[in-house]
């Protein structure tokens, strides 16, 4: 039998959750992709047994529970959980399936990893975003040998966890959305520092939208760094000197369009950035008064950069619209596009070279 792929979404007037159950149990044996989104109360069980083939499995609900079935799934590779209205649950005797290479977990109302995330030896990007963490509960993350890639954006975190210091297989880092800005008991130097100084592999780092009132001085010591996303930290507008050889490693760079203002020589410095994103709501104003001839010149001087993406509520407006039209007459081969900012996102593994 042709193996199928199989999503239920349920309209109007939902069926009971064992009427999902006995359909999907129907055509299990010849799944390789189920997608269920569910608004109310959903267990993962022993309906999964008879999934053999099922390589991808996405449950969508309000209240999720996993249970020993789902460590059956010998073919799964990808795995997409979330629980809306109230905690995950992994029940006590639970395992995920070892062939796991991608976990997403977002939005699960986690407090803590769960103590089966420890045992995927074959686990390559955990995405964990938007749950109240424990930094603590981390540690499970540690020893998995292929772990490359973890996305904690909008975890809560007033400081970057120490305990990812341990996960130096790591080339993906996202700490977006976490208030690091607001005064913490330990220094955000030393706090980044502790965190990020070990991880010598890392390619892709998110640090946007952290309330950030000056440059990580830990950037330096990334060798590695190819992509950089530092938008939305208005304390961060002049760049120190210490900034040059950072951005002379970089492909990628999403700033606050205060940094590509006040900044144009320094950015000179990115010889190899292939692709600027430029983001804030001070677009318009700093298209209205601040001249942009030396930016056209850096931006010019820029050999390698292909494209300039404005990521701004005021993608629409008309002075963002003639600061477009003036980047794109004076640098013709540059690609210049406009991005609302709910359709921004950051780079996988598989858009990054392998690291030596």
């Amino acid at each position: 039998m042709v193996p199928l792929q199989g999503s239920w979404h349920p309209d109007h007037q939902p069926p009971r959750w064992g009427d999902v159950v006995a359909a999907a149990a129907l055509v299990a044996p010849s799944l390789t992709s189920l997608t269920i989104r569910w608004d109310g109360a959903a267990v993962a069980g022993v309906w999964l047994l008879e999934a053999v083939h099922l390589q991808e499995l996405a449950l969508f609900c309000g209240q999720l529970t996993l249970t020993d079935a789902l460590g059956s799934l010998a073919e799964l590779k990808e795995l997409s959980a979330e629980s809306s209205d109230g905690p995950l649950t992994v029940q006590s005797a639970a395992t995920l399936p070892p062939s796991l290479t991608k976990l997403y977990a977002v939005e699960c109302r986690l407090a803590e990893l769960p103590e089966a995330v420890s045992c995927l030896p074959h686990l390559e990007s955990a995405y964990l975003s938007r749950n109240p963490l424990l930094p603590s509960s981390l540690t499970r993350l540690a020893g998995l040998p292929r772990l490359q890639l973890i996305s904690l954006i909008g975890c809560s975190f007033e400081r970057p966890p120490p305990e990812l210091s341990a996960v130096t297989t790591l080339r993906v880092l996202y700490l977006d959305y976490n208030p690091f800005g607001i005064e913490s008991e330990v220094p955000i130097q030393a706090g980044f520092s502790s965190a990020l100084a070990p991880l010598m592999r890392l390619q892709a780092l998110g640090l946007s939208h952290l309330l950030l009132e000056s440059w990580p001085e830990v950037l330096s010591s990334l060798a590695k760094l190819q992509v950089l996303y530092l938008e939305c930290n208005p304390g961060i507008a002049r760049l120190p000197a210490a900034a040059a050889p950072v951005l002379a490693r970089l492909r990628v760079l999403s700033c606050d369009c205060t940094v590509l203002f006040s900044n144009p020589g320094m950015l000179r410095q990115a010889a190899l950035l292939e692709h600027l994103y430029v983001s804030g709501s001070g677009l318009m104003w700093h298209a209205l008064l601040t001249p942009v001839e030396e930016v056209l010149e850096a931006l010019a001087a820029m050999k390698a950069l292909q494209k300039l993406t404005f990521v701004s509520e005021e993608v629409a407006s008309v002075e963002v619209m003639q600061l477009m039209l003036q980047m794109g007459q004076r640098c013709p081969g540059l690609q210049v596009e406009a991005l609302d900012s709910e359709q921004f996102f950051g780079v996988t593994l598989e858009a990054l070279e392998p690291v030596e």
